[in-house]
């Protein structure tokens, strides 16, 4: 096989990416190796519509010598065909950079490299024009954040050196507010982590080091963080508290009319970032309340919105546990057509953040033909695979459980009991298992007293369903309970 990482590249570009990377490879400026055109020629063969899909079956061997046949092809040694993709390989890495950095906030980067020039060229004057309209540019930004901040960061920071050069040393040399963007920065910053660590330590027994009891230290709860009119360290804190004390539903309607209302001041990922902890927060409210059912609706209502304004998108693309938590949702709902546009606006390519995107589309593709009854069509679209995360794999189980049992599938009870010790031998969250744990727990017991519905135990099991307060599939166990 041929270089391996330029194959995978390869294959991840679109088209019209491909089409960029022949014009960039063509050109003298930035290929002028002295095999520039054997270069072209390997890539005008690798990227033909015809060979692009099956380079990864491609003989190194019949490379070789089509490229280089006065040389004899040695196995499990270097070879001339070696060198030439690695050099191949090495313009592919440029090209993405140079496509990268042109979509990362290119136009205040223009001002950055601009301004540096002028000062590394002695032209104070050119450097302070342009100078005055980053400022103008600054101003009239909505995506702010810590890359709004950061860009200031780094212009009062040209700005220190210029005034280093160019200054009578009478004054601070433009350092107060070199310290005051990096302030802004890194404290927008801490306050995104930190939230996020909180989270994370939730969900698992994490050692944060003392860095919560730091970040409060440095960043009291309750101080007045609407910088300069934007609130975003504020939500943050407001995120922190509610870590430890969850709000209410009422208060949560504010925080994301709040959001929405500020939502053209708010760099784009800070506005997904903030939504997911929304959603998060939601849902646990939605859980404890009396009757949950009466809020599914007004629940399916914002999972609906966040995904048409694409507040659940990475890259343009859904993490596989977005995707089936949406599914899960549309489906309490009874909203099973509208799960099936979902998933096909959201195919196997479009997952991230997985090697098994396949598998995790599957998944979700199974849930929804359970939900339909269609219990042959969701066996077929079960995929058992060892996912990065155990939690998709005790996902998979617990469907096929489900499935037998409404099938009347006699392996359900050598199921319950393989799911049950792989939960315990995993390491998953303690809520999560907990969940799991229960469901089975009551799952058995509707398997051994379903036989006499009229007794005070089959009652008894269905209290035990309402007042269980962490259980998977809740819903479920309600429906098959009441048959």
């Amino acid at each position: 096989m041929i270089n391996q990482k330029l194959v995978e590249v390869l294959q991840c570009l679109d088209a019209e990416s491909l089409e960029k990377l022949a014009l960039f490879l063509r050109s003298p400026y930035f290929n002028n190796a002295y095999n520039a055109e054997q270069i072209v020629n390997l890539y005008s063969y690798l990227a033909a519509p015809s060979q692009i899909r099956r380079l990864d079956k491609l003989d190194k061997e019949s490379l070789n010598t089509k490229y280089f046949p006065e040389y004899t092809y040695r196995p499990k040694q270097k070879n001339p065909i070696d060198a030439l993709t690695t050099d191949l390989f090495k313009l592919v890495k440029k090209f993405i950079h140079v496509e990268m950095a042109s979509k990362d906030n290119y136009e205040s980067k223009h001002f950055l490299y601009l301004a540096r020039f002028y000062l590394q060229n002695n032209l104070p004057e050119r450097f302070q024009q342009t100078m005055s309209q980053f400022w103008k540019y600054q101003k009239k930004r909505k995506d702010v954040g810590p890359w709004y901040y950061l860009d200031s960061f780094l212009m009062e920071l040209e700005g220190t050196l210029f005034k280093s050069i160019f200054n009578t040393y009478t004054d601070d040399i433009n350092l107060i507010s070199t310290h005051k963007s990096l302030d802004q920065f890194y404290k927008v910053s801490k306050l995104e982590l930190t939230a996020a660590l909180k989270y994370q330590k939730r969900l698992g027994a994490i050692d944060d080091e003392g860095i919560l009891e730091k970040t409060q230290e440095l960043f009291p709860t309750g101080e007045d963080d609407n910088s300069d009119g934007y609130p975003l360290n504020e939500y943050y804190q407001i995120i922190i508290k509610w870590l430890d004390v969850p709000p209410t539903l009422e208060e949560l309607e504010a925080f994301s009319g709040s959001i929405l209302e500020h939502r053209g001041k708010i760099e784009n990922h800070a506005i997904r970032n903030l939504m997911a902890f929304y959603r998060n927060f939601y849902f646990q409210a939605y859980r404890k309340q009396e009757n949950p059912k009466a809020y599914s609706k007004e629940l399916f209502r914002i999972y609906k919105l966040h995904l048409e304004e694409g507040f659940f998108d990475t890259y343009d693309k859904i993490l596989p546990v977005a995707l089936h938590v949406v599914i899960a949702i549309a489906l309490k709902c009874d909203e099973i057509e509208w799960a099936k546009k979902v998933l096909k606006k959201y195919p196997a390519k479009r997952i991230i953040g997985t090697h098994f995107a396949e598998e995790a589309h599957c998944l979700s593709e199974a849930e929804v033909f359970f939900a339909n009854r269609e219990y042959d069509l969701a066996m077929e679209k079960l995929v058992y695979r060892n996912f990065e995360n155990v939690n998709y794999s005790i996902i998979v189980d617990a469907l096929l459980i489900r499935i037998y049992y409404m099938t009347n599938n006699e392996l359900i009870d050598n199921r319950i009991r393989a799911l049950e010790q792989k939960i315990r031998r995993s390491k998953v969250a303690k809520k999560r298992r907990d969940s799991f744990l229960s469901f089975l727990k009551i799952l058995n017991q509707v398997l051994k007293y379903e036989h006499d519905k009229t007794s005070d135990k089959w009652k008894k099991i269905q209290t035990k369903i309402d007042v269980t307060s962490n259980v998977i599939h809740r819903e479920w166990l309600q429906q098959i309970i009441n048959e």
